[in-house]
């Protein structure tokens, strides 16, 4: 199939997705920009103790300690005269009072809040035997709304203006939280690399990453009553489902055109969580990613048309889907968060172009399972190993193994825009090509 038919596809893919996506369903009413922002000003004047406009977990917990009172005094409603006897332990229950706070405001867990978490964050209860919310501990609302002339509204920057529809890391495939940031790299091969066999240089230049355009954002739709899997002991409850079309534009690609990394995907599809309206410890939440995929090399000679669908939980009880704390030393509070992934990537080959592999091969379905874990000793200073396994279930029906490890310093975080240095080492055969490359990489890191 020529890329021109190829093209013409995709605007028809688009286009379908547009005529069903045409009219936006809100599902709950929200502030208006200008409350919202006021009252979040409120709440930044109680807890963002280092000024960053956003609200961490650190800062939530010095909150609820600075509150302690307010908190005791909420079993008084009961008849219950209370006092803090053991400090200590009152401090840990409040930490793990933060953490599940913050798991609870969003399915895939945050590591900070902003304004358009504040309804949910001031609606958080207290577990028991407290009572109330968090607004209950919070100076009551002192909003004023003025009307100005629409020629003193302030204008946006280009970045606050298609910031909320972009996001940009490692891979599409990869949870939007702890997926590593894109990265312009420099490369030195090890021995076992594929492109020094053919006797070329040991280092050069490359692109990894993913820009990912979400144009309607995402929409939360009620499902119904039902179960996170159709099996005795899980009882019915009412589902959620928060979803949003995506386009992606995904390179892996060299300045030496001959090695391993060159590749380009464009994605049309959607990702989403279907989930609990109550959070639970055990299973929670269902995560979604299929696409449309449309694969190719740098200089758009090879053409694969085919698809990719990916699947992953949430179990809290396990680490999935949220920040565990490991121990506390001082002022370092170390935490993990990992996420299993696995799905099946299908693909017809229009054009094998140069591509040696592809060339040998009409079609290929390979399944995939994938596990990545992030390890913060602090904030800014991060571990991440990561694996892959891929299973050919056509041409030589073989299995395959990727892995990587890096460590990572953030060195610039402004609200969700993240710049960081990483130094990492990857080994293994990743799809479609099968190709083994072994790598020491020092990486530029972006993340948004």
């Amino acid at each position: 199939m020529k890329l021109d038919r190829i093209l013409c596809l995709v605007r028809i893919a688009l286009a379908g997705m547009c005529l069903l996506l045409g009219s936006r369903v809100e599902t709950q009413a929200q502030y208006s920009a200008v409350v919202e922002q006021q009252r979040f000003a409120e709440i930044l004047k109680e807890m963002d103790d280092n000024s960053d406009q956003l609200i961490d977990r650190e800062e939530l917990s010095r909150f609820l300690k600075k509150n302690a009172d307010k908190i005791l005094a909420t079993l008084e409603k009961t008849g219950i005269k209370a006092s803090v006897v053991n400090k200590e332990k009152f401090d840990d229950f409040l930490d793990q009072e933060t953490i599940t706070i913050f798991n609870n405001l969003n399915p895939n867990a945050a590591t900070h809040l902003g304004a358009n978490e504040i309804r949910g964050l001031e609606a958080q209860r207290l577990d028991p035997p407290f009572s109330g919310t968090i607004k209950d501990l919070l100076p009551v609302p002192q909003i004023v709304v003025e009307p100005q002339p629409v020629t003193q509204k302030p204008s946006k920057t280009l970045i606050e203006t298609v910031g909320p529809y972009f996001r940009i890391r490692r891979s599409f495939l990869d949870d939007q939280f702890i997926g590593r940031p894109a990265t312009i790299t420099l490369n030195h091969y090890g021995s076992q690399d594929n492109a020094l066999k053919q006797g070329r240089a040991k280092t050069n230049l490359s692109f990894q990453g993913a820009i990912a355009v979400e144009p309607f954002g995402y929409r939360n739709t009620e499902v119904g009553m039902g179960s996170m899997l159709p099996l005795p002991g899980f009882r019915r409850e009412k589902l959620w489902f928060v979803w949003t079309p995506v386009l992606v534009y995904e390179a892996d690609v060299s300045t030496d055109s001959n090695a391993s990394r060159n590749q380009i995907i464009h994605r049309v599809g959607f990702q989403g969580t279907l989930y609990t309206e109550e959070v639970t410890r055990g299973l929670s939440g269902h995560n979604f990613a299929m696409t449309f995929d449309y694969t190719t090399d740098r200089d758009y000679k090879s053409a694969l048309l085919g698809g990719t669908l990916q699947h992953s939980l949430n179990i809290r009880a396990l680490g999935i889907g949220e920040f565990l704390p490991l121990w506390k030393v001082g002022r370092l509070e170390p935490y993990v968060s990992w996420r299993p992934y696995w799905g099946l990537a299908f693909a017809d080959v229009q054009d094998p172009g140069n591509n040696e592999t592809l060339q040998k091969n009409s079609d290929y379905t390979n399944g995939l399972i994938r596990g990545g874990l992030e390890l913060a000793l602090t904030e800014r200073l991060l571990f991440t190993p990561e694996f892959s396994f891929y299973k050919e279930f056509m041409n030589k029906e073989e299995d395959h193994l990727f892995y990587s490890i890096s460590g990572r310093y953030i060195f610039y975080q402004e609200k969700d825009r993240q710049f960081s240095l990483e130094l990492s080492y990857e080994r293994g055969e990743k799809s479609p090509d099968f190709v083994e490359q072994e790598l020491t990489k020092l990486s530029l890191g972006i993340k948004f």
